[in-house]
């Protein structure tokens, strides 16, 4: 967030604009789903962020340590998010590990100071050593910034 606010220098008549940023220290957190606390607040962020409601699948048991987070939070808040879930696939009769890259969104009062690309670097890194290829599913829209890290369009099968 930026604020102006308009000075009048004394040496002189004109006036000048000064710009405050507010600082925002935010807290990096990663694989915390044994907190429960934090894993509440990351379904309220994919309800905000995306629509998505994972409260009943949690319920039912389908949670896993596959499903690994990487978020920054504004004191208990999550305000950016990226999700990396490792998934074992046979393709073309190999077996492979591919990293999902999922769950990922900026609050709007956030946005613009690349949280977004950080997560995504940390997220990537952190996978890099034991997977064999990344993908994810993004509109047409987000695609742009995934090119950077060298995602390409395919075609879904």
């Amino acid at each position: 967030m930026v604020v102006t606010s308009e000075l009048l220098d004394s040496r002189s008549s004109e006036a000048l604009t000064i710009i405050i940023r507010k600082v925002m220290i935010l807290s990096y957190r990663e694989n915390y789903w044994d907190s429960p606390e934090l894993k509440v607040e990351f379904m309220s962020f994919l309800k905000r962020m995306h629509g998505v409601d994972l409260s009943s699948w949690d319920k039912l048991g389908f949670w896993d340590q596959k499903y690994r987070p990487f978020s920054y939070f504004s004191g208990a808040s999550l305000v950016s998010n990226v999700c990396v879930y490792s998934m074992e696939m046979t393709i073309q009769g190999k077996r492979s590990l591919g990293a999902q890259i999922s769950a990922v969104g900026t609050l709007p009062e956030f946005r613009r100071q690349g949280l977004s690309l950080k997560l995504t670097r940390r997220a990537m890194d952190w996978a890099h050593e034991d997977h064999d290829f990344f993908f994810l599913f993004a509109d047409k829209n987000a695609y742009q910034c995934y090119d950077k890290f060298g995602f390409r369009l395919t075609d879904e099968h």
